[in-house]
């Protein structure tokens, strides 16, 4: 993570009573849906330098579709993609305005539990807050205009280098997605953050590092490695937003069986308050 990220991140702690924060992954766990291949199936669909793959993304789409391939399947061909240049030589002006308008388009996709905590972090009493911090391996393109209109304080992602002339070279910072306990370490040093108290939430293998660092662990409809982890666990809540089903919450015992529970048992007091206060107004799904 670069200086100017660590002063960033520094200048939205000051003033505060105490420096803490609260830590999201992004896609999966508060937006539905694989964020680097939309954005690259955008950029294949507006730039003309590269159509030639419309046909390969149109037909992958439809697999999805019909259930013949998963998202998480859709997700590893968009790293594969990006792995192998896909954005080298293009302007990052027009990438990037291409991603303000996937990120207005991706509220929609928003899941309600992740939405509703994150407004009831920001109900907390001016003396009460904590940062509320993303984490996200998605590239900074869409993850800084996304995190900003879901009401996040500050994002860390991944980033793109470019040349003098704006267009991307071969260069890349990926820690923010493989790194995440990295970086979490390193903002409690330099930033002086304290992460006891602290919520959590992830959806991957990868977000394990945030959940071992924090007082509340959520793993918000989790991938199945991460389903293993927490039934080894009890102290981290099963998160499950389904569509059909609504928003339920699991602990495991300590035979690795699932109970559902309640906001109270997985979150601190005050802010289980007020989702069970307003959990009213949360549309099964929306």
């Amino acid at each position: 993570m670069d200086a100017a990220k660590i002063a960033e991140i520094n200048g939205k702690l000051q003033g505060r009573s105490f420096r803490s924060a609260d830590v999201f992954d992004v896609d999966g766990v508060v937006v539905r849906g694989r964020l680097l291949f939309n954005l690259i199936y955008a950029v294949a669909m507006e730039m003309e330098e590269k159509r030639e793959y419309r046909k390969l993304f149109r037909e992958k789409l439809e697999l999805a579709h019909w259930g013949q391939i998963s998202s998480y399947t859709l997700g590893l061909d968009a790293i594969d993609l990006a792995d192998n240049n896909f954005f080298v030589g293009l302007e990052s002006d027009r990438v990037r305005g291409i991603a303000l308008k996937m990120a207005r388009r991706s509220l929609g996709n928003s899941y309600p539990f992740a939405r509703h905590l994150i407004d009831a972090l920001h109900e907390r009493p001016v003396e009460q807050r904590r940062l509320v911090l993303a984490i996200t391996g998605t590239p900074e393109e869409i993850a800084t205009p996304l995190c900003q209109l879901l009401g996040f304080d500050a994002v860390i992602s991944t980033v793109y280098h470019t040349d003098a002339k704006g267009r991307y070279t071969t260069g890349r910072n990926l820690e923010a997605g493989l790194k995440k306990g990295s970086i979490m370490d390193q903002l409690a040093d330099e930033c002086r953050i304290d992460w006891e108290g602290s919520i959590g939430a992830g959806d991957s293998k990868r977000d394990i590092e945030i959940l071992e660092r924090v007082s509340h662990p959520l793993a918000v409809n989790p991938e199945t490695p991460m389903q293993d982890y927490v039934r080894s666990h009890p102290k981290v809540a099963f998160i499950s937003d389904s569509q059909k089903k609504g928003i339920h919450m699991f602990r495991a015992d300590d035979k690795g069986r699932l109970h559902e529970v309640g906001y109270e048992d997985i979150l601190p007091s005050d802010i289980a308050q007020v989702m069970t206060l307003s959990s009213g107004t949360i549309p099964p799904h929306c």
